[in-house]
């Protein structure tokens, strides 16, 4: 009897059990037809995600099939930031780098039947912009989060390596000059792509990172840089960073752009154009650079104050002149050591170049859309001889015309005599006649021969 009793009481709890199982997988059937339902009537895609860090910002991108309904906010007690896409399915298997970010981990799961919710766990508050980017050639729609954080790292300059020669006994209030060394383009934003795939914004940042190196062993000048990696700043925020921040004496933009034919070849040097570009490829590349803003960020649209500021900008004659003789300086220089595409200074309206009282060029360093000329800038050797040019064409230009109370113009400003050249002189008779070398003269003015012209004005170190 007892056998019986329990044979039924197990009877009856294997049938609960089979009911239980059934109930449970009926329950995961419906959820994956709704589910797969939900996926079939989703109206946009993730199918991409990327990190993008600088020193004082993170850039946080999705790639979409189409332009999604979403939200963003910010959570704190732990810091994050949540992003809920209406109607958005994920299609990607991305995995991207958070180092350097101020996030430390990307959580993603649904909030209701419509809503999928991506979590930003971030180090610290952060100030938080977004906007959607229509698709262009490279990408589909994209929805970029900026992340704007206090921490300043990789932006601040680096210590300037060992001067070569101990400097002079400074007088406190003698400064060293500042230059602003802009490596065109980055993140989101890769600038010109080279027929093997070379991109322009890892070519200039090398170059830039040489050029820092050369001029930071000059005694007198400290250089900077706009950014020190893969990432995105903004031509206005460039022009800020070396007329606020730095306080700077020159600003040069380093970049290597390309033409719609791949036999245009060689380096050119621009400085901003008061009525227009001097030539149809001017304006072709000033347009090209002056998309950055759209292709790695939102187009900012100028208000009334930026148009002052513009206006004010060109109708400063002693920041255009100074910027035509670093101009020509620098491209003497790149004579020596790479082609030219032409050998008088472009103009072009860069946006970069349009700052209010600092000297800037902008330095077009080959197309790397030319085979030739993208061998060559692939290459670190020539990467150094480029940055050696411009560091001497900029050292040459601060001599003749150093800023003042700065140490160049305690060494070289009360230093040098103008002489204009007579009929029948020649550069050996001048230097001869002061009593200085003839190469002094010949570096002092930025003299590749023996060339002189009647009436030129010659600076002479005063021996």
């Amino acid at each position: 009897m007892q056998n019986a009793m329990v044979r039924r009481a197990m009877v009856r709890r294997a049938m609960v059990r089979k009911v239980m199982v059934r109930r449970v997988m009926m329950i995961c059937f419906v959820f994956l037809q709704w589910m797969v339902a939900y996926d079939a009537v989703a109206t946009a895609r993730v199918e991409g995600m990327r990190v993008w860090a600088s020193s004082d910002r993170t850039r946080f991108v999705l790639d979409m099939s189409q332009k999604p309904s979403y939200k963003v906010f910010p959570l704190s007690d732990p810091h994050r930031v949540v992003l809920d896409l209406s109607d958005v399915r994920w299609d990607t298997k991305a995995k991207t780098d958070l180092k350097n970010s101020i996030i430390y981990n990307i959580r993603m799961g649904r909030r209701e039947r419509d809503v999928l919710r991506l979590v930003l766990d971030v180090h610290e508050p952060a100030t938080i912009s977004h906007f959607m980017l229509p698709p262009n050639q490279q990408y589909p729609y994209r929805l970029v989060l900026d992340l704007q954080h206090a921490r300043m790292t990789s932006a601040q300059p680096k210590p300037p390596k060992a001067k070569p020669v101990s400097p002079p006994p400074r007088t406190p209030s003698l400064r060293e000059l500042v230059v602003v060394v802009d490596p065109g383009h980055g993140g989101e934003d890769p600038g010109a792509v080279g027929p093997k795939g070379t991109k322009e914004k890892n070519v200039v940042l090398k170059i830039a990172r040489a050029l820092y190196d050369q001029l930071n062993r000059e005694v007198g000048i400290r250089a900077v840089l706009t950014r020190d990696g893969d990432y995105f700043v903004g031509l206005r925020d460039r022009r800020q960073l070396a007329r606020d921040r730095y306080q700077a004496d020159l600003f040069v933009s380093i970049h290597a752009d390309a033409w719609t034919r791949p036999s245009a070849r060689g380096a050119s040097v621009f400085v901003v154009s008061r009525k227009g570009a001097s030539s149809t490829l001017a304006q072709f590349l000033a347009d090209t650079a002056n998309r950055s803003d759209r292709i790695g960020g939102v187009e900012l649209n100028d208000n009334n104050k930026i148009l002052k500021t513009v206006l004010a900008d060109l109708a400063l004659e002693g920041n255009l002149e100074h910027s035509f003789r670093v101009g020509d300086a620098v491209l003497s220089s790149l004579g020596d050591v790479a082609h030219l595409h032409k050998h008088g200074i472009e103009q072009a309206g860069f946006m970069v170049l349009k700052s209010l009282d600092v000297p800037s060029i902008l330095v077009e360093t080959g197309f790397i859309s030319n085979p030739g000329d993208e061998r060559k800038l692939r290459s670190s050797a020539y990467q150094r001889k480029l940055a050696m040019a411009l560091s001497s064409g900029i050292v040459n230009y601060f001599r003749q015309y150093p800023p003042p109370e700065t140490l160049f113009a305690a060494w070289y400003g009360d230093r040098l005599i103008e002489h204009r050249i007579a009929a029948g002189e020649t550069l050996s008779d001048i230097a001869q006649r002061y009593g200085v070398t003839l190469r002094s003269i010949q570096e002092l003015n930025s003299i590749h021969s023996d060339f002189i012209e009647v009436r030129q004005i010659l600076r002479v170190p005063n021996s």
